[in-house]
């Protein structure tokens, strides 16, 4: 019977390690700078996107709880998940946290939290004050919605203010803004990512289908990267490869800025589009007829 007894209390223990705290608590909408986090799955041309979560922050004991995965998708890192251990790298930053447990380590120092992580729907749920606050992030609050900011990106010292997207047509084209600043360095630093292969700059390319040519690179899209005076720092362009009309499934990247051309995947390009949806995007000018 003592025995019987030992084993529930160990199985309760454990339950209620991995498990949401049982006091009150509330739901409330999470932002990435000016953006609302997604809370249902999207598709990028028949794949699943990656900037969404299932999980919505808690305020449990006047402490707001934010599904870690979701954070670290945004910035791009990935989680290293050894029960009940949590290890986050980001830019010079090692931090473990530990389920159940209000101490965490920091570069090899132990820390303390105010509030320990927990499992909800199997999702970790940490601080958000205190994950912000370790990865060198801003935080607000304002009724039910939390907020997490993130600094301005900067290309040779100078600060971006804009990200800006044309998408041609046959007639005409459409022309976005979005100045959500972990969308603006996600996507240039996702650009630079894939500046590994160099090219020849190719003999025919444009803006429109050329049915009649062998090797064409046909333009999908152009993003431009500006100051606050609305002048362009960096600029790229992405391409399809094309033959006779039809894509090859190969892909380039021009860097306007520089002059050079750039290989890259269809999986780099899927991840381009993909990272479009973490910044909210205001449509400046449309001339498709």
């Amino acid at each position: 019977m003592k025995k019987v007894l030992r084993i529930l209390i160990g199985v309760l223990s454990v339950t209620l390690l991995y498990t949401v705290p049982l006091y009150a608590t509330e739901t409330v909408e999470m932002y990435m700078d000016d953006h609302k986090v997604a809370t249902e799955s999207y598709n990028v041309f028949n794949r699943e996107g990656k900037y969404y979560m299932d999980v919505l922050p808690q305020v449990i004991n006047e402490r707001t709880y934010v599904p870690i995965s979701t954070i670290t998708k945004f910035l791009g890192v990935s989680i290293n998940w050894q029960a009940p251990h949590i290890t986050i790298n980001y830019n010079n930053t090692e931090l473990i946290l530990t389920i159940g447990e209000n101490e965490a380590i920091k570069n090899g120092q132990t820390i303390k939290l105010d509030a320990s992580p927990y499992v909800r729907n199997g999702r970790t749920m940490v601080p958000l004050r205190f994950i912000s606050e370790e990865l060198g992030l801003g935080i607000n609050y304002q009724d039910a919605k939390v907020g997490i900011t993130f600094p301005k990106l900067k290309i040779n010292d100078i600060q971006i203010a804009t990200i800006q997207s044309e998408f041609g047509m046959t007639m005409g084209s459409v022309i976005s803004e979005s100045k959500t600043n972990i969308c603006i360095s996600r996507m240039y630093n996702e650009f630079e990512i894939n500046k590994t292969k160099e090219i020849e700059i190719p003999s025919s390319f444009g803006s429109h289908n050329d049915i009649d040519s062998l090797d064409y690179y046909y333009e999908l899209k152009e993003y431009k990267f500006n100051d606050s005076s609305n002048n362009t720092i960096a600029q790229y362009k992405i391409y399809s490869h094309q033959s006779f009309g039809n894509s090859t499934g190969l892909y380039a990247i021009e860097d306007v800025t520089n002059s050079k051309w750039y290989s890259c995947t269809e999986e780099n390009y899927l991840n381009i589009l993909d990272l479009e949806n973490i910044g909210k995007w205001v449509e400046l000018s449309n001339t498709v007829v």
